[in-house]
């Protein structure tokens, strides 16, 4: 049998010594592993104003028999068209809370905000009447917001309280007719969803456009459009929109429109422009600006 190279002295004086060498690294992987993974917190305030206007139409009441027990036809009696035009102002503010983990790469935005929006509607009635209504509205909204590797989705809602604009229903008058009747909204939900796709390909779909764009008309939309990359400061979307109580004649009408934003990388403001096109009895333009207020970053508590 070969002789060994090592004596039983020997292997004691390992065995005596090995843990005394691994002591030190058993204690680093330690410290390492009992380490808390940190929470990278971020808040910050954003303020914004804004601008829109435009014109659209309704009618007032309208009566005609749904049901008639003689076989005639009933008794009709069509509405006068109303047309409005309007302009207003927007101010508001989000707080933002936006948290990342160095060690998992997405980040989670929640915002909580307010906007105040207030319009002069200048109404003119088919029958030579004029008058003008001030339309005031508060928008509390919130968002959430996750970014994970180069997708980027937000689903915001809210809620439009105040004199907000038009709309008409249909309500039942006995069993023989239906009245369609033309009243103010005093409250109006408010829904939105984005999806970004490395600033490439963005989609857009909500209602009441976020308070801005649903004072006076709030309406259904939908786009697609792109940013261009992600160095570039600019995005277009280009959507279809359909409101109700737009012409006298008509109870829903869809038109087409398209959104501008400019946000530049690492400055503090944007920019966004909004404008319908396609439908000369429903025109609408916003425009929006938006500052963010230094940010005050603090590591959030272990996990």
């Amino acid at each position: 049998m070969p002789r060994l190279p090592f004596h039983r002295r020997h292997l004691a004086a390992v065995a005596t010594l090995l843990p005394a060498l691994l002591a030190p690294t058993f204690v680093r992987a330690q410290a390492v592993g009992a380490e808390p993974a940190t929470i990278e917190t971020t808040r910050s305030f954003e303020v914004r104003g804004g601008y829109t206007g435009g014109r659209f139409s309704h009618s007032t009441d309208d009566f005609h028999s749904s049901i008639s027990l003689f076989g005639g036809s009933g008794s009709s009696r069509t509405g006068f068209p109303v047309e409005h035009r309007y302009d207003g102002l927007m101010l508001g503010g989000d707080y933002v809370l936006a948290q990342h983990r160095p060690d998992r790469p997405s980040i989670t935005t929640l915002r909580v905000g307010l906007d105040v929006l207030g319009a002069a509607d200048r109404l003119r009635i088919g029958d030579g009447r004029r008058a003008t209504v001030a339309l005031l509205a508060a928008h509390p909204h919130f968002s959430f917001e996750l970014q994970r590797h180069k997708w980027q989705t937000r689903v915001g809602v809210g809620m439009l309280v105040g004199r907000v604009g038009y709309y008409g229903q249909d309500q039942g008058f006995d069993l023989l007719a239906t009245n369609t009747v033309v009243d103010t909204v005093n409250v109006v939900p408010t829904f939105s969803l984005e999806m970004n796709w490395n600033h490439w390909v963005q989609y857009e779909a909500g209602y009441g456009a976020n308070g801005l764009l649903g004072l006076a008309n709030p309406t259904y939309y939908g786009g697609l459009g792109t940013g261009f990359g992600p160095r570039s400061p600019l995005a277009l979307v280009v959507g279809v929109s359909s409101a109700a109580s737009l012409a006298y004649n008509q109870a829903v009408s869809s038109f087409a429109y398209s959104r501008l934003t400019l946000a530049p990388a690492g400055r503090p403001w944007q920019a966004s422009a909004f404008a319908t096109f396609g439908s000369a009895q429903y025109q609408r333009v916003a425009l929006q600006v938006g500052y963010k207020l230094p940010q005050k970053g603090a590591p959030g508590a272990p996990r």
